[in-house]
């Protein structure tokens, strides 16, 4: 038996115990934030050199070659043992149009494979693969989050995941050494962006040093938006405290893109009760939408703007004075790989390398899941996430950000950040499935303060 394959084990039977002793929300939180927070990754390819850079490995929001990952097992397991514990909560499930998409997203590479393509991972491991990573996040958040109190259990569970990232900011970020090395072997990306401004940052058990990075900016968020919204009715100091360490352990982080994202979803919260706001928000979404579009279809010619126009050499000689190269970096990377999908940008090549001829990979999910399920499978997963988290900002469009009522807008803002910072980065933030499931059913509207039990303390258990 490997040590992968033990850990997977023991995290199995783990769980079985959290579910039988501990209510089930609580221990879908324990178990799934848990599971990202201790877990191997998933059966890398072998890597001896920790010089190399392992461009071609993928993250794990869509099938690869990464099979066996934690995506799936921290998915099935928490889906499963919900069921086996309380599975009488299955009743209050009222499907809606978005639970289509979603499962015609998981399905898609079956219906890929029938019309004559030969996906690779085959069709109905892709088709599983997708389940476990975003299907059954999803339909837990739909059944198990869809109330006030539990969405405000998910948030605490947000901040307490940054508050659990200590010990990797003194043990990497401060000491330099890895902990995931030692116990499952050399980490393909412990050399990615480890080293920053000042000391290193950390990547703990997660999948790159971006997904840790996002991981503890929307945990600094979440706390943040707790403290705030409950101080009204007179949260404890730990909460304060709490929020402050979630922050320090994002700035340390200094991934700079997942800071300003989270300085970007605390200015939403600031001006949210500015009923122009919303109409702003759906504007910028729908510029990036057309944009891509054009850079997609070759009629707006990105790379000639940037290297060829004075304002696209400004740009670039911009970004490299603030020290972020690495974001002209990536933009370059996604070109280059973009000039094979000329004819599969519909449906997609089915390859999860289909990259490979280019001799680079994208460095934005959205992109390596238009190559692999074509825009088509974009419209399926972006679209299904991007609905959600709208349509929840409508509905809460005018009221004031920071209300204990209003908890379905800091889970629609952590949809969207994830989605904005997964246009540069290829590793996802899985929570965000939950949130996103959680927002279509939630029951919050209407409810009042005294309505919501858990808010008083803010972090009790």
């Amino acid at each position: 038996m490997t040590t992968l394959t033990l850990a997977y084990l023991v995290y199995f039977i783990a769980s079985g115990l959290m579910f039988w002793r501990l209510p089930t929300t609580t221990a879908i939180l324990v178990c799934f934030f848990g599971g990202w927070l201790l877990l191997p990754v998933g059966n890398y390819p072998l890597v001896d050199d920790h010089e190399v850079f392992t461009w071609w490995i993928t993250g794990l929001a869509i099938p690869s070659e990464v099979a066996l990952n934690k995506a799936w097992v921290v998915s099935v397991c928490c889906t499963l043992f919900s069921v086996v514990y309380d599975g009488g909560k299955l009743r209050t499930f009222r499907p809606a149009v978005l639970d289509v998409l979603m499962v015609l997203w998981c399905l898609l590479p079956i219906g890929s494979g029938a019309i004559g393509n030969a996906p690779n991972p085959s069709a109905v491991t892709t088709s599983m693969l997708l389940f476990g990573g975003w299907g059954l996040p999803w339909i837990l958040g739909r059944i198990w989050f869809s109330t006030a109190d539990a969405q405000l259990a998910f948030l605490k569970a947000c901040a307490w995941s940054g508050v659990a990232c200590l010990p990797l900011v003194l043990i990497e970020g401060i000491g330099g050494y890895s902990v995931y090395t030692p116990l499952y072997g050399l980490h393909p990306f412990h050399a990615d962006g480890f080293d920053r401004y000042l000391g290193f940052r950390p990547i703990g058990f997660f999948e790159n040093g971006n997904q840790y990075g996002i991981w503890v900016c929307l945990s600094a968020f979440s706390a943040i938006w707790l403290v705030v919204s409950q101080r009204k009715i007179g949260s404890g100091n730990l909460a304060i405290w709490i929020a402050l360490l979630c922050c320090a352990i994002a700035v340390l982080a200094q991934s700079i893109g997942a800071i300003m994202l989270l300085l970007a979803g605390l200015a939403i919260l600031v001006f949210w009760h500015n009923r122009g706001l919303m109409p702003l928000v759906l504007g910028g979404v729908g510029l990036l939408a057309v944009m891509g579009a054009l850079h997609l279809s070759g009629i707006l010619p990105l790379e000639y703007i940037a290297r060829e126009t004075k304002i696209g050499q400004m740009l670039i000689e911009g970004f490299r004075s603030i020290g972020r190269g690495s974001f002209l970096w990536r933009f370059s990377q996604d070109i280059k790989a973009m000039q094979v999908l000329d004819n599969a940008l519909l449906l997609g090549t089915s390859q999860w390398d289909w990259w490979r001829t280019s001799g680079t990979r994208p460095w934005g999910l959205w992109l390596l899941v238009i190559g692999q399920f074509g825009l088509v499978g974009f419209v399926l997963s972006y679209g299904t996430l991007m609905a959600s988290g709208l349509k929840a900002m409508l509905d809460s469009s005018g009221t004031s950000g920071w209300s204990p009522c209003n908890v379905a807008l800091p889970l629609a803002i952590i949809v969207g950040l994830t989605l904005l910072d997964s246009l540069l980065n290829a590793f996802l933030y899985f929570p965000a499935l939950i949130a996103a499931g959680a927002i279509v059913s939630r029951q919050v509207k209407g409810t009042s303060v005294t309505d919501v039990r858990c808010l008083v303390p803010a972090f009790d258990g």
